[in-house]
């Protein structure tokens, strides 16, 4: 029967949790699943766990069949929760004024290592070599990706992709520099040897000032059509030459920086609002797509140039790499402030990750953290993952591979 009134939609919203898994160990190092009947009822509150006036709303709850909760907490709520049978999974701990997330923070850190002769799956994202000009070596107990002798490479790019999502800011802010733009940090391995193919001699011109190759971090537009995707535009975010004598050594790999932020990327290359339309301390909001590695070959027929991978990296990627040690200890500092209570063990079930990972550069950092807490505190890590269904399942962003089987063209 139609009818001329308005129609509102039911909208439902779903929480999905996702954990490292390994495999089951006694206690509480299992999945969630382990411990109810049927699908576990998360939710989440604000409403404060002390007090009379809130206890009949905890009741309430249990009643309705909720028996998970993920929250801030501290000791004296995490006591309360236990007098109510409710378990939980903290995003954060609290004792007087002070907060601490390491656990999200560590989460929101950015490492990454593409190697250039990427990988067999063309459906994954990866670097893409131009297979015209370059072969794949093996040698100093690396594999990796070099110009051709002969006939001479002419100029153009010879490594580009994967094509990936950076988050222009951070989900998680503790410190003041957290506030600013994510500053990336992009490492080129390179190596440059003499072509044995060019007629070298003794009159042979070699300046220092050759230019050898562009190093460039890139976004660009990607449009659809007929079943291939291409390329519509390209922004440069970072760029610079390499001459001969930016090579202190040949035949050695030598590692190049490149330095940036997603700060001044032109709007229709971001992202937007894909946690929240609006920005605060806790959410983002932003991030850039189509973020891609380019090494781009300058034509000298003198000198062969190889890669082998590039890493990507924050500050924070960076500590947990080389100061691991120093990140066991904030983490454990935000555990001990609930594990003193006699409640810890029989009500936290795990601990919580950071909501909706969007960027591979997060996978590293969640796994090292995820393995903090499976060996030392014997408890699982839990990404949530979020949606929203009215008849058809929603996102605000869709991940999309732009290779696939169609390569990108420019």
């Amino acid at each position: 029967m139609k009818t001329n009134s308005i129609r509102t939609t039911p909208v439902l919203i779903l929480v999905i949790f996702i954990s490292t898994f390994t495999p089951l160990k006694p206690q509480q190092n299992q999945h969630l699943s382990k411990y109810f009947e049927g699908i576990p009822v998360i939710n989440n509150t604000y409403m404060g766990f002390r007090g009379s006036q809130n206890q009949y709303q905890y009741d309430s709850m249990k009643a309705m069949g909720v028996n998970l909760f993920w929250n801030g907490i501290s000791k004296e709520e995490l006591e309360f929760l236990n007098s109510k049978d409710i378990k939980l999974i903290p995003i954060s701990t609290k004792s007087g004024d002070s907060l601490y997330q390491w656990i999200h923070y560590y989460c929101d850190a950015k490492w990454s290592e593409w190697e250039a002769e990427g990988t067999d799956d063309t459906t994954d994202a990866s670097l893409e070599r131009n297979t015209s000009l370059t072969t794949i070596e093996i040698s100093q107990g690396k594999k990796y990706v070099k110009t051709k002798e002969y006939p001479f490479p002419p100029a153009d790019t010879i490594i580009r992709g994967p094509y990936y999502i950076q988050e222009n800011k951070y989900v998680i802010n503790i410190t003041p520099n957290d506030n600013r733009p994510v500053e990336y940090t992009a490492e080129y391995e390179l190596m440059l040897e003499k072509n044995n193919q060019y007629p070298h001699s003794d009159t042979t011109n070699y300046e220092m000032t050759e230019p050898i190759c562009r190093l460039q971090v890139t976004t660009c537009k990607t449009k659809h059509n007929n079943g291939n995707w291409y390329i519509d535009s390209v922004h440069i975010i970072k760029d610079t030459l390499l001459t001969r004598g930016s090579f202190n050594n040949l035949n050695t790999f030598q590692i190049f920086r490149l330095q940036y932020t997603l700060e001044n990327i032109p709007r229709e290359y971001k992202i937007i609002g894909y946690r929240r339309n609006k920005e605060d301390i806790e959410w983002s909001g932003e991030s850039t797509k189509n973020i891609e590695f380019r090494v781009v070959w300058l034509g000298s027929q003198k000198y062969q140039l190889s890669v082998d991978k590039i890493t990507v990296y924050d500050n924070r990627g960076k500590r947990m790499k080389n100061f691991l040690q120093d990140v066991v200890t904030q983490i454990d500092s935000e555990i001990n402030v609930i594990k003193i209570s006699p409640s810890y063990v029989n009500t936290v079930l795990g601990w919580h990750g950071i909501d909706e990972v969007m960027s591979i550069d997060n996978f590293e950092p969640i796994r090292m953290v995820a393995e903090i807490l499976r060996t030392k505190h014997n408890l699982q890590l839990y990404l949530p993952m979020m949606g929203r269904w009215n008849g058809t399942w929603e996102n605000d962003y869709t991940a999309r591979n732009p290779f696939g089987t169609n390569k990108l063209s420019p």
